[in-house]
């Protein structure tokens, strides 16, 4: 370690497992420089992984008090608290911070990244309202607000479609100052008939959820009349890999929006879909100017993009029925059937019963394996009433979340009148069977809402676990209708709260039903049009081409295009 700073010397010695050396070390040097902040939060890691939670929290005050300024130092003392269980001491700190610095937008966004990170959206929500009304220009702050909003059970989705479009504005006009490329002329010759070259932009073409349903697309699609193009915004893993076999593929992570932006035009892209949105590798600011003739939301983020320049939103009559129109900066295409289709992974594990129905003695086990982000108060209360109504069954959660998370969920748990004892943890588990697997300890799934599941809806009806799902009002909460409805089982929708706890609570009391239910799901779903890559892609092409014939024609505006 010679050369090496008292804080690097303590870093290596952290990340070897040699905490209390660690702590020794900076001790000593805080001797010479008692009010070095970087020292001191040095020191708070250090104590916080030898256990001494109080001794981390003495330090991480002390950073704080010798530079109040410094967002480094708040946010890591904020940290501290909630691994600690004290998230309101942790929200005071972040509050601290937007009163300290309350004209810059870092303070708010580590607040906002905080509070999602552990789930507490209500507060991502306070500190993004609180963001946005200081700082209307700042993109970030926008950005997150109209995110943590898709979780919270409180959103009212005018205002939400007005974020989104205040959001949209906020880039495009970014995007109009800096940019130095031409205004967009494309000579794509306007064929409504002829060959499309497409082109999916995604910073999810990797180990991720919506890679099965990218997949399922890719399979589907007819090459002869789609010529499909790959723009990966992510790193290149195993699964990205497996893509780039089967199309042109371009690695686009760290291409910026102006290279993105020009490739697209090189390269002749008649329509760019692009299916990330507003999520952490979503690239959207490429498409301002415009990139392609047609431009389209899909698969990734559950609401509007807001962009002046996105032309559509592949949806379904069932996400979004007519109506819906008014929440939507985009046109809304909406295919026949379900908008997205499933490509079940090559490790899932074979068919059988639940340990509870296969007689192992586990009590009935309702399940979601959700984000936890998603399962708040309302959320929360809804379950509490199925576990009320259903003697001796237990609710298990299963999640990557860290500890903080898991206890704020708890904490949501008990305040929604559920008992502490009939909530149970399963190990998050990254290996793609043995996380599905983990289904078989599952006997009845319950969808997460007002935000329902996609991928872990899938999962679960693969493995033959009904899942019981409650229809909104938005997209957001409309999908799980939709998929059960492509699987052909459209009674485990409820309309209502009563219905969803009716609903939940007569299954667990049915076993033979229950049963047969474990016992045929996957076959009906794969032999469903959930499943049938080919037919999604002759609906999707139809969609596509219908927008595209739209642009030949020289048609723009609102509205809709239906089947």
């Amino acid at each position: 370690m010679m050369g090496q700073s008292p804080l690097d010397q303590a870093q290596s010695l952290l990340a070897a497992g040699q905490a209390p050396r660690a702590r020794e070390l900076l001790r000593f040097a805080l001797l010479r420089n008692s009010k070095d902040p970087a020292l001191l939060r040095g020191l708070a890691a250090a104590e916080l992984a030898c256990g001494e939670v109080t001794g981390a929290i003495r330090a991480g005050e002390r950073a704080i008090a010798a530079a109040p300024e410094d967002l480094a130092s708040i946010d890591a003392l904020g940290r501290i608290l909630l691994e600690s269980g004290d998230a309101d001491g942790a929200w005071a700190v972040y509050e601290r911070g937007v009163a300290t610095l309350p004209t810059r937008a870092e303070p708010y966004w580590l607040w906002i990244q905080a509070a999602i990170r552990t789930g507490c959206i209500p507060q991502a929500v306070k500190a993004g309202r609180l963001g946005v009304e200081a700082l209307p220009q700042s993109r970030d702050l926008v950005e997150l607000l109209c995110y943590a909003m898709n979780f919270d059970d409180a959103t009212d989705p005018d205002e939400h479609a007005g974020l989104h479009r205040r959001l949209g504005d906020l880039v495009h006009g970014a995007r109009a100052a800096a940019t130095r490329l031409p205004a967009p002329a494309f000579a794509n010759t306007p064929d409504p008939g002829r060959r499309l070259r497409v082109a999916l932009l995604s910073g999810d073409v990797c180990f991720h959820a919506c890679a099965f349903f990218l997949a399922a697309l890719v399979s589907g699609v007819d090459r002869e009349r789609v010529e499909l193009v790959m723009y990966a915004a992510n790193e290149m893993d195993d699964t990205s890999r497996a893509f780039a076999r089967t199309l042109p593929y371009w690695d686009c992570s760290r291409a910026g929006a102006d290279e993105i932006c020009a490739r697209a035009r090189t390269d002749g892209v008649d329509v760019l879909i692009e299916c990330s949105g507003w999520t952490k590798h979503g690239r959207l600011p490429a498409l301002t100017p415009r990139a392609a003739p047609v431009q389209v939301s899909w698969l990734g983020y559950p609401n509007t993009t807001g962009l002046p320049e996105m032309d559509w939103r592949v949806v379904d009559a069932l996400t979004d029925p007519p109506g819906a129109e008014s929440w939507h900066r985009e046109q809304l295409l909406r295919l026949e059937g379900c908008f997205v289709c499933y490509q079940a992974a090559a490790e899932t594990p074979p068919e059988g019963m639940s340990e509870h129905l296969s007689g192992a003695g586990t009590p009935l086990t309702f399940g979601s394996f959700s984000r936890l982000a998603k399962v708040q108060e309302g959320c929360m209360r809804l379950w509490a009433r199925v576990l009320a109504n259903s003697p001796g069954a237990r609710l298990m959660l299963k999640t990557d979340a860290s500890r903080a998370a898991r206890r704020e969920a708890e904490r949501r748990w008990v305040s929604a009148g559920g008992e502490a004892s009939r909530l149970v943890w399963a190990p998050f588990e990254p290996d793609p069977a043995k996380h599905l697997e983990a289904y078989r300890q599952v006997d009845i799934a319950l969808d997460a809402w007002p935000y329902h599941g996609t991928t872990t809806t899938c999962e679960a009806m693969l493995m033959g676990v009904p899942v019981v799902t409650l229809a909104g009002r938005v997209h957001r909460s409309r999908v799980g209708m939709s998929l059960l409805a492509g699987v052909g089982v459209p009674e485990l929708v409820a309309q209502d709260a009563d219905e969803f706890v009716r609903i939940a609570t007569s299954l667990a009391g049915d076993l033979p039903r229950l049963t047969e239910y474990h016992r045929t799901l996957r076959r009906r779903m794969l032999a469903s049009p959930l499943c049938d890559a080919r037919g999604f892609g002759r609906r999707f092409e139809g969609a596509l081409r219908r927008a595209w014939s739209a642009w030949c024609a020289g048609r723009s505006g609102g509205g809709t295009i239906g089947p």
